[in-house]
C-alpha cells in the first residue's frame, strides 16, 4: 500500500497526522535527504510546505520528471504563491493549455 505524507518546517505541519499523513518536521538542510529516503520508499504523495518547496525547486523540480512520488505544495500561513503556480504548470502539463 502507497502512503501519503507532509513534510514541513515547523510543528504546524502536525495537523496533517489527523488526516491519517505520515508527518515530517525538516528543516532546510535535511530535507533533500529526507526527499530522497522517502522516493526510494512506497510514498505515492509528498506534500510539502511552500517555503520548503521554494528553498529547493531544483530537486523538486526533478521528481516531476519522474511519475511517483508526486510532490504538492501547501499553503502555509499568508501563501507565497508557490502552491498555486506548481498547480497552474502541473495542470498545463496535463492538459496543454494554462487554466489559471
Amino acid at each position: 500500500m502507497y502512503r501519503v505524507v507532509a513534510i514541513g518546517g515547523d510543528d504546524s505541519i502536525q495537523i496533517f497526522t489527523m488526516l491519517g499523513f505520515e508527518v515530517y518536521v525538516a528543516n532546510s538542510e535535511d530535507f533533500e535527504e529526507l526527499l530522497m529516503k522517502l522516493s526510494s520508499e512506497r510514498v505515492a504523495i509528498i506534500y510539502v510546505t511552500e517555503s520548503l518547496m521554494s528553498a529547493h525547486k531544483t530537486k523538486i523540480k526533478s521528481f516531476q520528471m519522474g511519475g511517483l512520488p508526486a510532490v504538492i505544495a501547501i499553503p502555509q500561513g499568508i501563501s507565497l504563491g508557490v502552491g498555486r503556480a506548481h498547480i497552474s504548470k502541473l495542470a498545463e502539463k496535463a492538459i496543454g493549455m494554462d487554466m489559471f
